[in-house]
C-alpha cells in the first residue's frame, strides 16, 4: 500500500498543507518528502524556507535530514552556515556529516570545511566516505595524508584505491607509477582507467606500449579503449599511428571508438585519414 501512487497523492496534498509534520512522520515516503520541498523551495525566499526548516530538522529521522541538508545547498551561505556548523559540531552520524561538508563546501567554500572533520570522515571505516574525504583535503590542498594514501594503494576497496591515488595524483607523487602496471592488469575496470588517469596526468610517456595494447583488445569495454586511444593523441605518439589506423579499417568496431581513432591518427598521421 505504499507504492499506491493515490496514496502518494493523497500524502502530497497534505504535505504541502504542513511541511513541518510531512518531515517529521515516519509514514510519509521519502519521494513525497522530496516533491513536497521542492514545492517548499520554489515558493518561498530563502529566509522563509531555512526558518521552517531548521527546527523541524531536530524531530526528523537520519533519512529526512539529510533531505533537508541538501536542499540548504541551494540557499545563501550567510542564511545557513550558521546551522551546518552547529550540525558539524554535535552530529555523530558519519553520514549526516558526510552530507553537511558537502553542502558547506557547495555554499560557502572548501574554507569552511573544519580540518578536524575532514580527519574523520578520511579515518571512517567507509570506503566511500574516505573517499570522500581525501577529495576534500585535496581541495583544501592539505598534504598530510600522503603516506596514509600511499598504504592505501594496496587495498583490496577500489574505493579506497582509488580515492588515494586521486589524492596523490593532484600532489604529483610520482611513487604512483610503481603501480600503474598492477593497476591495468586488474580484473577492474575502474581500477585500469585510473591507471590510464595517472599515465596521463604525471605523463609517464614510458608506458605508451601498454597504452596502445589495451586500445587494440576488444576485451576491454569501449570507454577504456577510447581512454587509451585518446592517450596516444594526448601523448602525441606518432610511433603507434598504427593503432588507430586499425581500428578504422576494422568494420566492427564501435562507431564512437572509430571517431576518437579518426581525430586520434589525424594528430599521428594525417596522410593516412585520405585513405578512409
Amino acid at each position: 500500500m505504499k507504492n499506491d501512487p493515490y496514496i502518494k497523492i493523497k500524502q502530497l496534498i497534505s504535505a504541502l498543507q504542513n511541511i513541518s509534520e510531512t518531515l517529521k512522520s515516519e509514514q510519509v515516503d521519502k519521494s513525497v518528502k522530496v516533491m513536497a520541498l521542492r514545492r517548499f523551495y520554489e515558493r518561498e525566499d530563502a529566509y522563509t524556507f531555512f526558518n521552517s526548516l531548521k527546527e523541524t530538522y531536530y524531530d526528523c529521522n537520519n533519512e529526512t535530514k539529510g533531505i533537508i541538508i541538501k536542499f540548504f545547498s541551494g540557499l545563501p551561505c550567510e542564511v545557513i552556515n550558521k546551522f551546518i556548523e552547529k550540525i558539524v559540531q554535535e552530529e555523530k552520524d558519519i553520514h549526516i556529516l558526510q552530507l553537511a561538508a558537502n553542502t558547506s563546501k557547495k555554499v560557502c567554500g572548501i574554507d569552511s570545511i573544519p580540518t578536524w572533520l575532514i580527519d574523520q570522515l578520511v579515518n571512517s571505516e567507509e570506503a566511500k566516505i574516505v573517499k570522500f574525504g581525501l577529495k576534500l583535503a585535496t581541495e583544501k590542498e592539505d598534504m598530510s595524508y600522503v603516506d596514509f594514501c600511499r598504504d592505501l594503494l594496496s587495498a583490496v576497496d577500489d574505493d579506497l584505491v582509488i580515492g588515494a591515488s586521486d589524492y596523490l595524483i593532484y600532489f604529483q607523487d610520482y611513487m604512483l607509477k610503481d603501480y600503474v602496471p598492477n593497476f591495468l592488469n586488474s580484473l577492474s575496470t575502474k581500477r585500469i582507467r585510473e591507471g590510464l588517469k595517472i599515465i596521463r596526468k604525471l605523463k609517464l610517456d614510458n608506458l605508451i606500449e601498454d597504452v596502445s595494447l589495451i586500445a587494440l583488445n576488444k576485451m576491454y569495454p569501449i570507454s577504456l579503449r577510447k581512454a587509451a586511444v585518446n592517450l596516444l593523441k594526448f601523448f602525441k605518439a606518432k610511433d603507434y599511428w598504427e593503432v588507430p589506423n586499425q581500428i578504422l579499417k576494422d568494420p566492427y568496431e564501435n562507431g564512437n571508438l572509430k571517431l576518437a581513432a579518426l581525430n586520434t591518427l589525424l594528430r599521428l598521421n594525417a596522410e593516412m585519414v585520405v585513405n578512409f
